[in-house]
């Protein structure tokens, strides 16, 4: 269908499928459409064997005969010990692009490649039990809680997300709830472990014992490291901010305890700021050196003028960068 404005009218310009029944030897739906670096389209679609295609510039037509992915030791939910070589994947295939890599998805499950076209080596999967939050992993799918995860990548205002299908608190297949979680990628560029929960994205709460950095919804001038376990935000710039909004219960706060690393002799200054990098000071501190920015240490910020508040800014400024790293924060002190 195409339209002029998302909201319609939308028309048929074909009148027909653009991918009929007998193009591939596999089943052509649940496709997907994927842009590249360089700004070209492609159609990615099938059930346990997927082929891909570049679209025209009309989008709306083929500009080449489809091929078969090729995948390197696949598993899936019908297949979690590489045998099922009838099963190997699943349908429902997707695609996106990050630093270098593309990332060939079926459910939870996924492969990478330096080639959009493959071969692609399977890595794993971003769901295992240990993401889950108690109530959101049963009742399950027949073949488990991997089955089912239908759903796409993104990337929005400097963070990536994965949203995907789930029928935990439904109990029916066929009514399935949509979920959304954050993705942080390891340095060798495989995708962690997401976390599916009732909390969302964009939500916080200032009585949960604490907030993870690497879950921001809006960041500037921090990177993303993997410590191991779990994520904290590095410095890049000389100056780098981290917002999180609609945070529940945060006005009524009077300080905040910040679990964070300096390498920077003279300290950096820390502001915690209303709403945006430039929003009203509700605190500040200078955070001195620890050693490094591997050395973490709590540190208490009072918090003044809350009235009216809900989100929150945290803003660092030095004279260096890469020097400083902002693990978690919390409202309640967990030294």
């Amino acid at each position: 269908m195409v339209a002029d404005s998302p909201s319609g009218p939308w028309t048929d310009p074909l009148g027909k499928p653009l991918l009929t029944s007998d193009l591939t030897p596999t089943q052509e739906y649940d496709m997907g459409i994927f842009e590249d670096e360089s700004g070209d389209f492609y159609i990615v679609f099938g059930v346990w064997d997927f082929y891909i295609a570049k679209l025209n510039e009309d989008m709306i037509s083929l500009a080449e005969k489809p091929r078969k992915i090729v995948i390197n030791n696949p598993r899936g939910p019908y297949n979690p010990d590489g045998k099922n070589t009838e099963s190997p994947t699943d349908d429902k295939p997707f695609l996106h692009f990050y630093n270098g890599k593309y990332y060939l998805s079926w459910g939870c499950f996924y492969a990478m490649s330096g080639n959009v076209y493959g071969p692609y080596d399977y890595k794993g999967t971003v769901v295992e039990q240990e993401s889950y939050a108690p109530g959101y992993d049963s009742p399950t799918w027949p073949k488990g809680f991997k089955q089912g995860r239908h759903g796409s990548f993104f990337e929005w205002n400097n963070q990536w997300y994965f949203t995907y299908c789930d029928i935990s608190q439904t109990g029916n297949r066929f009514f399935r709830d949509t979920f959304i979680s954050y993705l942080h990628y390891k340095p060798n560029g495989e995708m962690a472990l997401i976390r599916v929960d009732g909390i969302g994205v964009g939500e916080y709460d200032a009585d949960q014992n604490r907030i993870e950095s690497e879950d921001y919804f809006k960041a500037k001038g921090f990177q993303k490291k993997d410590i191991g376990n779990s994520f904290t935000l590095e410095s890049s710039d000389k100056e780098s901010y981290a917002i999180y909004p609609n945070i529940h219960n945060v006005e009524v706060q009077k300080e905040v305890f910040v679990h964070a690393a300096c390498g920077v002799p003279a300290g950096v200054q820390l502001q915690i700021r209303s709403g945006k990098s430039n929003g009203r000071i509700l605190g500040e501190t200078i955070i001195p050196s620890t050693g490094g920015a591997d050395q973490f240490k709590t540190f208490t910020i009072k918090l003044e003028n809350m009235q009216n508040v809900t989100a929150l800014c945290f803003v660092m400024n030095s004279e260096g960068s890469n020097n400083f790293s902002l693990d978690y924060f919390t409202f309640k002190n967990q030294k």
